[in-house]
């Protein structure tokens, strides 16, 4: 008998293919794992191509515009993104960046100092200006997937991007982990002013406000459902900011000198947008 009782992979049905393909594309290997499957064939590609982008890191403005651009030509069924790592600086770049602005903060006086500074500033505020709506337009885009989410923001001025992060419903949502900027964010003052007549009564605030006083609560109030268990950990207060903890990481509010890459390394895996 010449037949060969071997099947290729090319010759199983896509029904298995998917559930084998879903195993594979798991662990910390998962994205190199899906591209590979991608340059196997041309019916593997297809298969797999609702597992090339289940893991995805776009660090810095134009990563973000073109991921954004990449996402939206894609059919709805192949860009089930379930763990998201959001920068607004590319990481080569951010850990010199705020090295620089530390070493500028000793000599603010000099000549050099006063026009980094302000090209800094500059620059800030123009990428402040488009950051937030592109990365609104990203996060409702994958929202209905998202089992992790991971932002990092070393923009000072890049506060409206947290008033859309709290407006988008994430209904699969386990984990969510902020790295805010060395510096003070540029938020709303919570101190109400005196009132006009100068008696004790103070006016309402506003809603930029409210959106801003109520930004941490809000973050904290993640359904127990949707987090696999109920809180029953501990919370404190560490030299990082704000943690909560129980079974699965529910939040991380870190603020001060902690590694760019220390930090996020285990939680996402670092590479480049895949365009294969």
């Amino acid at each position: 008998m010449t037949h060969s009782a071997t099947m290729q992979l090319d010759e199983l049905p896509t029904e298995l293919l998917l559930i084998i393909f879903a195993l594979a594309c798991t662990g910390p290997d998962a994205s190199s794992t899906a591209r590979a499957l991608a340059l196997t064939s041309h019916r593997i590609r297809a298969v797999s191509a609702p597992f090339l982008y289940q893991k995805l890191v776009l660090a810095g403005l134009p990563a973000l515009s073109a991921g954004l651009s990449h996402l939206l030509t894609l059919p709805a069924r192949n860009r089930h993104v379930q763990h998201l790592f959001l920068s607004d600086k590319p990481a080569p770049c951010a850990p010199e960046d705020e090295a620089e602005a530390a070493a500028l903060a000793h000599d603010i006086e000099s000549v050099y100092a006063v026009a980094r500074t302000e090209q800094a500033h500059d620059a800030d505020a123009d990428e402040a200006a488009l950051f937030p709506a592109l990365a609104d337009a990203l996060l409702r885009l994958l929202a209905p997937d998202l089992r992790t989410l991971t932002v990092v923001v070393f923009n000072p001025l890049q506060s409206e991007l947290f008033a859309r992060l709290l407006a988008v419903p994430f209904p699969r949502l386990t984990s969510l982990a902020l790295r805010l900027s060395e510096q003070r964010l540029l938020l709303p003052s919570f101190s109400r002013p005196p009132s006009p007549s100068g008696g004790s009564q103070s006016p309402p605030p506003s809603p930029a406000s409210t959106t801003a006083s109520f930004f941490l609560l809000a973050l904290v109030l993640v359904r127990a459902a949707d987090c696999g268990g109920s809180f029953g950990g501990v919370c404190r207060w560490t030299w990082e900011g704000f943690r909560m903890e129980h079974d699965v990481p529910v939040l991380e509010l870190c603020q001060g000198r902690t590694s760019f890459y220390t930090l996020f390394r285990a939680r996402v895996e670092y590479s480049q947008f895949p365009q294969i």
